[in-house]
Protein backbone atom coordinates (compact mmCIF):
# COMPACT_ATOMS: atom_id res chain seq x y z
CA UNK A 1 0.00 0.00 0.00
CA UNK A 2 1.42 3.33 -1.00
CA UNK A 3 1.33 6.04 1.62
CA UNK A 4 1.42 9.75 0.96
CA UNK A 5 4.52 11.18 2.57
CA UNK A 6 3.58 13.95 4.96
CA UNK A 7 5.82 16.02 7.16
CA UNK A 8 4.48 15.59 10.67
CA UNK A 9 5.39 17.62 13.70
CA UNK A 10 6.09 15.80 16.95
CA UNK A 11 2.55 15.58 18.27
CA UNK A 12 3.90 14.61 21.70
CA UNK A 13 5.50 18.04 22.04
CA UNK A 14 2.93 20.85 22.34
CA UNK A 15 5.68 23.43 21.95
CA UNK A 16 6.04 22.29 18.33
CA UNK A 17 2.68 23.89 17.60
CA UNK A 18 3.00 27.21 19.39
CA UNK A 19 4.73 28.87 16.46
CA UNK A 20 2.10 27.64 13.97
CA UNK A 21 -1.08 28.95 15.53
CA UNK A 22 -1.07 32.10 17.63
CA UNK A 23 -3.61 34.86 18.11
CA UNK A 24 -1.84 36.74 15.31
CA UNK A 25 -1.78 33.90 12.76
CA UNK A 26 -3.63 34.90 9.55
CA UNK A 27 -6.85 33.02 8.80
CA UNK A 28 -5.59 31.60 5.52
CA UNK A 29 -2.59 30.06 7.28
CA UNK A 30 -4.87 28.47 9.89
CA UNK A 31 -7.12 27.06 7.18
CA UNK A 32 -4.13 25.65 5.28
CA UNK A 33 -2.76 23.91 8.36
CA UNK A 34 -5.98 21.91 8.59
CA UNK A 35 -6.52 21.31 4.88
CA UNK A 36 -2.96 20.08 4.28
CA UNK A 37 -3.60 17.36 6.88
CA UNK A 38 -6.65 16.10 4.97
CA UNK A 39 -5.80 12.68 3.44
CA UNK A 40 -8.25 13.26 0.59
CA UNK A 41 -6.48 16.47 -0.30
CA UNK A 42 -3.09 14.77 -0.03
CA UNK A 43 -4.21 12.11 -2.48
CA UNK A 44 -5.72 14.66 -4.85
CA UNK A 45 -2.44 16.57 -4.85
CA UNK A 46 -0.57 13.31 -5.45
CA UNK A 47 -2.70 12.80 -8.57
CA UNK A 48 -2.08 16.39 -9.65
CA UNK A 49 1.68 16.01 -9.13
CA UNK A 50 1.64 12.71 -11.03
CA UNK A 51 -0.44 13.83 -14.02
CA UNK A 52 0.06 17.60 -14.11
CA UNK A 53 -3.73 18.07 -14.11
CA UNK A 54 -6.17 18.74 -11.32
CA UNK A 55 -8.39 15.72 -10.60
CA UNK A 56 -11.94 16.29 -11.84
CA UNK A 57 -15.16 15.59 -9.99
CA UNK A 58 -18.75 15.65 -11.26
CA UNK A 59 -21.42 17.28 -9.06
CA UNK A 60 -24.54 15.23 -8.37
CA UNK A 61 -27.21 17.15 -10.23
CA UNK A 62 -25.57 18.77 -13.25
CA UNK A 63 -23.75 15.96 -15.01
CA UNK A 64 -22.67 18.28 -17.83
CA UNK A 65 -20.82 20.51 -15.40
CA UNK A 66 -17.41 19.59 -14.10
CA UNK A 67 -15.58 20.88 -11.10
CA UNK A 68 -11.97 20.16 -10.25
CA UNK A 69 -9.80 19.79 -7.18
CA UNK A 70 -9.43 23.55 -6.72
CA UNK A 71 -13.18 24.16 -6.99
CA UNK A 72 -13.93 21.43 -4.47
CA UNK A 73 -11.43 22.70 -1.89
CA UNK A 74 -12.24 26.38 -2.53
CA UNK A 75 -8.75 27.18 -3.80
CA UNK A 76 -7.86 29.73 -6.47
CA UNK A 77 -6.14 28.07 -9.44
CA UNK A 78 -3.71 31.00 -9.57
CA UNK A 79 -2.23 29.99 -6.21
CA UNK A 80 1.53 29.62 -6.04
CA UNK A 81 1.35 26.47 -3.97
CA UNK A 82 -0.89 23.39 -3.71
CA UNK A 83 1.65 21.01 -2.15
CA UNK A 84 0.60 19.94 1.39
CA UNK A 85 4.27 19.49 2.29
CA UNK A 86 4.90 23.22 1.78
CA UNK A 87 4.01 25.77 4.45
CA UNK A 88 2.93 28.50 2.04
CA UNK A 89 -0.88 28.54 1.93
CA UNK A 90 -2.79 28.70 -1.34
CA UNK A 91 -5.30 31.46 -2.08
CA UNK A 92 -8.72 30.45 -0.75
CA UNK A 93 -11.83 31.41 -2.72
CA UNK A 94 -14.64 32.40 -0.36
CA UNK A 95 -17.20 33.93 -2.70
CA UNK A 96 -18.11 30.92 -4.84
CA UNK A 97 -21.71 30.12 -5.77
CA UNK A 98 -23.47 26.82 -4.99
CA UNK A 99 -24.02 24.56 -7.98
CA UNK A 100 -27.34 23.11 -6.86
CA UNK A 101 -29.61 22.54 -3.89
CA UNK A 102 -31.00 19.21 -2.74
CA UNK A 103 -31.72 19.63 0.99
CA UNK A 104 -33.86 21.97 3.06
CA UNK A 105 -33.07 20.74 6.58
CA UNK A 106 -31.52 23.31 8.90
CA UNK A 107 -29.86 20.51 10.85
CA UNK A 108 -27.25 19.86 8.17
CA UNK A 109 -23.97 21.64 8.93
CA UNK A 110 -23.09 22.04 5.24
CA UNK A 111 -26.44 23.37 4.10
CA UNK A 112 -26.40 24.52 0.47
CA UNK A 113 -26.70 28.27 -0.11
CA UNK A 114 -29.94 28.15 -2.12
CA UNK A 115 -33.34 26.48 -2.19
CA UNK A 116 -35.88 25.63 -4.88
CA UNK A 117 -39.31 27.31 -4.78
CA UNK A 118 -42.49 26.09 -6.46
CA UNK A 119 -45.43 28.50 -6.88
CA UNK A 120 -49.02 27.57 -7.64
CA UNK A 121 -50.91 29.41 -10.40
CA UNK A 122 -54.17 28.62 -8.61
CA UNK A 123 -53.31 30.50 -5.41
CA UNK A 124 -52.78 34.18 -4.70
CA UNK A 125 -49.41 35.30 -6.04
CA UNK A 126 -48.69 38.01 -3.42
CA UNK A 127 -49.44 35.77 -0.45
CA UNK A 128 -47.18 33.08 -1.88
CA UNK A 129 -44.36 35.55 -2.47
CA UNK A 130 -44.76 36.85 1.06
CA UNK A 131 -44.45 33.30 2.38
CA UNK A 132 -41.29 32.84 0.29
CA UNK A 133 -39.86 36.08 1.69
CA UNK A 134 -40.53 34.95 5.26
CA UNK A 135 -38.99 31.55 4.58
CA UNK A 136 -35.95 33.14 2.95
CA UNK A 137 -35.38 35.41 5.96
CA UNK A 138 -35.53 32.44 8.33
CA UNK A 139 -33.34 30.32 6.06
CA UNK A 140 -30.74 33.07 5.79
CA UNK A 141 -30.74 33.63 9.54
CA UNK A 142 -30.07 29.98 10.29
CA UNK A 143 -27.44 29.74 7.57
CA UNK A 144 -25.50 32.53 9.27
CA UNK A 145 -24.99 30.64 12.51
CA UNK A 146 -21.67 31.78 13.92
CA UNK A 147 -18.50 29.74 13.66
CA UNK A 148 -17.60 29.27 17.32
CA UNK A 149 -14.58 26.95 17.40
CA UNK A 150 -12.01 28.59 19.66
CA UNK A 151 -8.84 29.62 17.85
CA UNK A 152 -6.88 29.04 21.07
CA UNK A 153 -7.55 25.32 20.57
CA UNK A 154 -6.18 25.15 17.01
CA UNK A 155 -2.81 23.90 18.26
CA UNK A 156 -4.56 21.10 20.16
CA UNK A 157 -6.56 20.15 17.07
CA UNK A 158 -3.42 20.02 14.93
CA UNK A 159 -1.72 17.76 17.48
CA UNK A 160 -4.76 15.47 17.41
CA UNK A 161 -4.65 15.24 13.62
CA UNK A 162 -0.94 14.48 13.59
CA UNK A 163 -1.38 11.83 16.28
CA UNK A 164 -4.20 10.21 14.29
CA UNK A 165 -2.05 10.34 11.15
CA UNK A 166 0.65 8.20 12.76
CA UNK A 167 -1.85 5.64 14.01
CA UNK A 168 -2.73 6.75 17.53
CA UNK A 169 -6.31 5.48 18.19
CA UNK A 170 -8.97 8.08 18.90
CA UNK A 171 -9.79 6.27 22.14
CA UNK A 172 -6.31 6.88 23.52
CA UNK A 173 -6.58 10.59 22.77
CA UNK A 174 -10.04 10.85 24.30
CA UNK A 175 -9.41 8.84 27.48
CA UNK A 176 -6.21 10.71 28.35
CA UNK A 177 -3.56 8.12 27.56
CA UNK A 178 -1.93 10.91 25.59
CA UNK A 179 -1.53 14.37 27.10
CA UNK A 180 -3.14 16.21 24.18
CA UNK A 181 -6.61 16.81 25.64
CA UNK A 182 -6.05 18.04 29.16
CA UNK A 183 -9.72 18.14 30.14
CA UNK A 184 -11.71 16.45 32.87
CA UNK A 185 -14.71 15.29 30.83
CA UNK A 186 -14.47 12.59 28.17
CA UNK A 187 -17.25 14.36 26.26
CA UNK A 188 -15.05 17.45 25.95
CA UNK A 189 -12.10 15.42 24.72
CA UNK A 190 -14.34 13.64 22.23
CA UNK A 191 -15.60 17.00 20.96
CA UNK A 192 -11.99 18.13 20.45
CA UNK A 193 -11.33 15.11 18.23
CA UNK A 194 -14.51 15.70 16.24
CA UNK A 195 -13.74 19.40 15.82
CA UNK A 196 -10.21 18.60 14.65
CA UNK A 197 -11.50 16.19 12.00
CA UNK A 198 -14.21 18.64 10.99
CA UNK A 199 -11.65 21.43 10.47
CA UNK A 200 -9.47 19.06 8.47
CA UNK A 201 -12.24 17.79 6.20
CA UNK A 202 -14.52 20.77 5.57
CA UNK A 203 -14.61 23.51 8.15
CA UNK A 204 -11.13 24.86 7.32
CA UNK A 205 -12.85 27.06 4.73
CA UNK A 206 -15.09 28.55 7.41
CA UNK A 207 -11.98 29.94 9.11
CA UNK A 208 -11.55 32.34 6.18
CA UNK A 209 -15.28 33.03 5.94
CA UNK A 210 -16.27 30.65 3.15
CA UNK A 211 -18.54 27.64 2.78
CA UNK A 212 -18.53 24.37 0.85
CA UNK A 213 -21.93 24.10 -0.75
CA UNK A 214 -22.28 20.59 -2.13
CA UNK A 215 -21.13 17.09 -1.22
CA UNK A 216 -18.37 15.29 -3.04
CA UNK A 217 -19.85 12.40 -5.09
CA UNK A 218 -19.82 9.12 -3.17
CA UNK A 219 -17.94 7.25 -5.88
CA UNK A 220 -15.11 9.79 -5.67
CA UNK A 221 -14.75 9.98 -1.92
CA UNK A 222 -11.38 9.13 -0.45
CA UNK A 223 -10.64 5.49 0.34
CA UNK A 224 -7.50 3.67 1.44
CA UNK A 225 -7.95 1.58 -1.69
CA UNK A 226 -6.77 4.47 -3.84
CA UNK A 227 -3.30 4.04 -2.38
CA UNK A 228 -3.10 0.35 -3.27
CA UNK A 229 -0.95 0.92 -6.31
CA UNK A 230 1.65 -1.71 -5.55
CA UNK A 231 4.32 0.93 -5.05
CA UNK A 232 6.56 1.48 -2.10
CA UNK A 233 6.39 4.21 0.45
CA UNK A 234 7.91 7.43 -0.72
CA UNK A 235 7.64 11.15 -1.07
CA UNK A 236 5.26 12.92 -3.35
CA UNK A 237 6.62 13.35 -6.86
Amino acid sequence: MRKIAWYLLDWKNPDSYTSIITTETPKNVCAWEFLRRNPEYQYDYFEYARTGQFPFYIPYMKKIDRTDMCDWYCIDKQSNNFDPNVNTPPIFVIDGEPTFSTRSSFSDRNLPGEFIVRLSTELDRDSQLKAVENYFDEYQRKCKTGFTINKKNYGIYLRILDALAVGIPEEEIIDGRTDICKVEKLATAKSYVEQAKSLRDRDYIRIVGGKIYYPKPDELKFSDRVFNTGGTEGALP
